[in-house]
């Protein structure tokens, strides 16, 4: 028997059957593709009864208008199934899809889906999981008083994957008028046969002879969209149940603002966790959000900010990290309010924690990153008060670089103040510009001042100008933070003091890397073991002064030191550098 003769019924079994092993084969990737992000069979948007349409959220539904009593999309993800008969003469294809001209503002509720007495919708190919659906449904048949129509009522069950969900169920009623929308969300599972089904069913209640007689179930829309789960040491958690901890994103849970967005605070399953929401989804935030994801993903390090996992759908985008109780070392060292006082050997430990963050980056890591945003605010601190752990955090900026070689950049992404020279004005970037952001890190934690002071109707204080200004005068241990009194260690101060000011260089080549800034602050080599000693001439001594104070200069006097010139044993030597490569063509 050809297939032109085969009963109607029988061919629908044909086709679905073929889908349904379609969708076996897909199974058998799906393990293997759980890992990569969102795909588009993760989710399902169906404007019944009409043409394809982007709401306002920017949710893309496929068209469904379509007058046959079976149908399966080209893309083979989903397929309807109509059956039964309109209790009218006059009754024909055309009256499965339904659209009204007025009366509704939302173009998913202008068209819709009718059928006799039973409507079967199917998704295909989906990821086994849990999942979201969302049915839309406005009566626009029912709806008007010059044919009495208005004075229909439908009514009809609803079943997802089998079980009844609504029953009786009155669109007009629910809505509380004709015209008006009524959204009924549920959740459902997706197991191995990688299949949703939703069924809406007549079961002879409501209006038969009201004029227009299509009596039967009625949909405006469909979406689909999957829960994605994020794991978590404790467990894993769905994106709602985020949203619920964070009181849905209240600004009492808030705990920190940046130019990425919102941080809270948030309790799941036990455990403390920080949620990062972006706030304005622009391309170019969208890329620093896609940046960090996949920089973090792949990073592993116990002075590293831990990334659990994150999330990104059409109107919110979350990450979900460790919880860092102490916050920031730039409200340690700046806010006079902060409960934490940091005593020299914290600090001392943090620069190194922040170093071996960095030399992990640069020189150990299999991906060799540049993190370009090095600043207080973005060193966080982990552990007890009694032993504080600095982790790096907001890896939005970060970029891909071998050692060794220099990037141009088109657009300078980072903080002032921190930026080094070459980039900063070149969009010159290396491994180099994150030393230079370290070294002016390096002066914030020895003398707990911000980099950078601004005063009403006074120049900005810069602090690195300061730093060199006191080298050249020979007193670079002024900066140390007066709140130490007197309980730090003088040669590890000043030890740091002449590294900050190595890093600091005007000129990349001059600063050392990170394993070398490492080894200094580990007391393996001295400064001058790795840099060389300071000019001894007396034109370069007269100028720059001695480069490498002594702990026996510390002085006990203290001034702040206006934007000035860079005048420092670092100009000598760079001249002597660039004269060195200087070359006349003949």
């Amino acid at each position: 028997m050809g297939e032109k003769c085969l009963p109607l019924s029988t061919k629908l079994i044909l086709h679905l059957t073929l889908l349904f092993l379609f969708c076996h084969v897909c199974s058998k990737f799906a393990s293997a593709a759980a890992f990569l992000p969102e795909s588009e069979d993760d989710s399902l948007y169906i404007n019944c009864g009409g043409e394809p349409v982007q709401t306002t959220n920017g949710s893309d539904y496929v068209g469904d208008n379509e007058t046959k009593s079976f149908y399966v999309s080209s893309n083979n993800n989903w397929a309807y199934s109509c059956s039964g008969t309109f209790k009218s003469d006059t009754a024909n294809s055309s009256d499965y899809v339904k659209n009204t001209s007025c009366g509704i503002s939302n173009d998913i509720y202008v068209t819709a889906r009718t059928c006799p007495v039973s409507l079967k919708y199917y998704g295909f190919c989906l990821h086994k999981g849990n999942y979201t659906v969302t049915l839309h449904f406005a009566e626009i048949v029912y709806s008007e008083k010059e044919d009495y129509s208005s004075l229909g009522e439908r009514v009809f069950d609803v079943y997802i994957q089998d079980d009844k969900v609504l029953e009786n169920f009155k669109p007009k009623a629910a809505a509380g008028s004709a015209k008006k929308e009524v959204i009924c969300t549920f959740n459902a599972s997706v197991k191995q046969d990688h299949t949703l089904r939703i069924h809406l069913y007549w079961a002879g209640k409501g209006s038969l002879f009201t004029p227009p007689a299509t009596n039967g179930p009625l949909i405006s829309a469909i979406s689909v969209t999957r829960e994605k789960r994020i794991e978590l040491p404790s467990g894993p958690v769905s994106v709602r149940q985020i949203i619920d901890a964070t009181s849905n994103f209240s600004t009492k849970m808030e705990i920190g603002r940046g130019g990425f967005g919102v941080v809270y605070k948030a309790e799941l399953r036990g455990q403390v966790v920080a949620v990062k929401k972006l706030s304005s989804p622009s391309k170019q935030k969208l890329q620093e959000f896609n940046t960090e994801v996949h920089t973090l993903s792949s990073l592993k390090h116990e002075n590293l900010v831990q990334l659990y996992g994150g999330y990104s759908g059409k109107e919110l985008h979350l990450l979900i990290y460790e919880y860092m109780e102490h916050k920031s070392i730039a409200e340690a060292l700046f806010e006079t309010q902060s409960p934490l006082k940091l005593d020299w050997k914290t600090r001392r430990e943090i620069c190194l924690g922040i170093a071996k963050g960095l030399k992990y980056l640069h020189e150990e890591s299999r991906l060799k990153i540049v993190h370009r945003d090095i600043k207080a605010q973005n060193i966080l601190l982990g552990g007890t008060d009694e032993n504080l752990k600095a982790k790096i955090s907001d890896f939005g900026l970060a970029m891909l670089c071998e050692e060794g070689n220099e990037n141009m950049v088109s657009r300078v992404a980072g903080t002032n103040g921190y930026l080094a020279p070459e980039y900063a004005m070149r969009g010159i970037l290396s491994q180099k510009a994150d030393i230079y952001s370290f070294g002016v890190l390096l002066l914030e934690i020895v003398s707990g001042r911000s980099n950078a002071v601004s005063r009403p109707t006074q120049e900005t204080v810069y602090l690195l100008d300061t730093a060199y200004v006191y080298n050249k005068e020979g007193r670079l241990g002024d900066l140390v933070d007066k709140d130490l009194s007197s309980c730090y260690d003088v040669t590890e101060a000043m030890r740091i003091l002449n590294l900050a000011m190595m890093c600091t260089s005007q000129t990349p080549t001059l600063r050392p890397t990170m394993s070398e800034v490492i080894s200094v602050l580990q007391d393996e080599k001295t400064v001058e073991q790795v840099f060389g000693a300071p000019p001894t001439d007396s034109s370069s001594t007269t100028m720059a002064g001695a480069y490498l104070t002594s702990a026996a200069e510390i002085s006990s006097t203290s001034t702040e030191v206006p934007s000035s010139a860079f005048t420092s044993y670092f100009m000598i030597k760079e001249k002597k550098e660039k004269k060195k490569n200087f070359t006349v063509n003949p």
